[in-house]
This record gives C-alpha cells, sequence and structure tokens, in this order.
C-alpha cells in the first residue's frame, strides 16, 4: 500500500511539473481601427469619415483604376504592457467579404489566388479628408506582411504583422496606419473578364455582410514565457515531498 500511494505521489509531481512547463500565461488585448478607407486611383477618397461606407476594397492597378486601402489603430496599443515589455506578437485582423455591385465584378480568389500586401503607412492622412488621394498613400520602407486569398467567401483574415508594429514601437517608423495594397501583383479577372476585388468590413460599415460589429482590429498577445527548468523542478519537488508527507500519515 505504501509502495503504491509513493508511486502514486511521485506520478502526481511528474505531471504537476509537465504541466508547469507546458504552460504560460498568455494575455491579449484588441484595439479598433480609428480610421479605414480605401483610395480609389481615379476618384480619390471612398471612405467617408460618418455614415455608411463601401468598406474597404483593395484591387491591382490598371489604367488609372487601382484601389489600395488605409487603417490605423487606437494609439493605446503603444502603452500595452507586452508591447512595453518586447515580449509580444501582434496580428492585424480583418473581416473579408464579397458583394458584387459597383466597382465590384467578381470576388477576391474567385479565378485565382489574389495576394495583399501589408505596409506601413509612410506620411499621415486623415479619413475625413475628401481630397485624400491615391498620392497619399506612400509605403515606408520598413518590413511588410501579406496574405493571399484562395477562395471566395466570408470570414476574419489573421496576419501576423508583428514585425509591423514593432517598427512603430521602436520609433523607427512613425505611427500613420497600415496601407493594403496588391500593387506589387499581376492583374486578375474571373472568367467573364471581371476584375477580382478584395472587400474588407471597416468601423462605418453596418449593413449587409459587415453588421454586428466587424470593423478591422489589432491584437496584441503577450509572448509565452516558458518557466524556467530550477522552478519546475523546485515545484515538481515540494508536490513529491507533500505526496511523501501524506503517506507517513496515512502509515
Amino acid at each position: 500500500m505504501t509502495k503504491q500511494l509513493l508511486k502514486t505521489a511521485m506520478a502526481g509531481s511528474v505531471a504537476c511539473a509537465t504541466l508547469l512547463m507546458g504552460s504560460s500565461l498568455v494575455q491579449a488585448a484588441t484595439y479598433s481601427a480609428t480610421q479605414d478607407t480605401y483610395i480609389y486611383e481615379m476618384f480619390g477618397n471612398q471612405g467617408p469619415g460618418t455614415g455608411e461606407s463601401n468598406g474597404i476594397s483593395v484591387w491591382n492597378h490598371e489604367s488609372m483604376h487601382g484601389a489600395q486601402g488605409l487603417v490605423q489603430f487606437d494609439s493605446a496599443w503603444a502603452s500595452d504592457a507586452a508591447v512595453l515589455s518586447g515580449n509580444y506578437t501582434a496580428t492585424l485582423n480583418l473581416y473579408s467579404y464579397c458583394e458584387t455591385a459597383g466597382f465590384v465584378g467578381a470576388c477576391a480568389g474567385e479565378a485565382a489566388p489574389v495576394t495583399t500586401d501589408i505596409v506601413l503607412q509612410g506620411s499621415a492622412w486623415s479619413e475625413s479628408d475628401g481630397a485624400l488621394g491615391w498620392g497619399t498613400i506612400s509605403q515606408s520602407s520598413s518590413p511588410s506582411a501579406s496574405f493571399t486569398q484562395t477562395t471566395p467567401g466570408e470570414g476574419w483574415i489573421s496576419v501576423d504583422i508583428t514585425d509591423l508594429v514593432s517598427a512603430w514601437a521602436l520609433g523607427s517608423v512613425a505611427d500613420n496606419g497600415l496601407a493594403l495594397t496588391q500593387e506589387a501583383y499581376g492583374v486578375v479577372r474571373n472568367s467573364a473578364g471581371k476584375l477580382t476585388v478584395s472587400q474588407f468590413c471597416d468601423s462605418e460599415s453596418t449593413g449587409g455582410a459587415c453588421s454586428g460589429g466587424l470593423s478591422p482590429y489589432l491584437e496584441i498577445n503577450a509572448s509565452a514565457v516558458p518557466v524556467p527548468a530550477a522552478a519546475w523542478l523546485f515545484g515538481s519537488a515540494l508536490i513529491g515531498l507533500s505526496g511523501i508527507g501524506r503517506i507517513r500519515n496515512a502509515k
């Protein structure tokens, strides 16, 4: 009986040690978009600062008809404890949808995969500026992230943009938000010759696919910090001793 209890106590201490090794405390915080719009090359700003909007549309340039998006987040992210510690991951979350009307003739991914780059915006901008134009979007030289849409449909797209946020946090680039662009890739059309367009909900979108709070947001997660080996070994030893103590009492 004593041997069995000892065996059980030791197994419990090993299990606890494994739990300590494998577990980590991960904290997450989200920061909403404070500005989000898109620029149609020919007609300028397409996203009014108030009232219903057409979301954020992005498609590749062709004969003065390209479109690029702009998004900026609540600056409180810079005071996030994880960011201040320098041990974090940052994720951009966009809700993708497709409604074929107006400029949109085909969904992204309908004819072929469509890739969108996420780059740091190089200059300040204001969504309420009706004169906001194509030339406003000035990509910085800092690293970019990207994502590819392979099939049409609705849903969240999450992209790791830790390097981009780190550039803001370290002060190497001013936080002027992000630009969404497909300018580095070829024009994609569907079988009917319609240009494919990537569409994302924005802060002003309240109808159709974008009803229900589906605006862009930035998520900051504290990176997992492994428990030092000495700590979990010490913890498992204490648990083992506690188990032995209970065995002696049982005797």
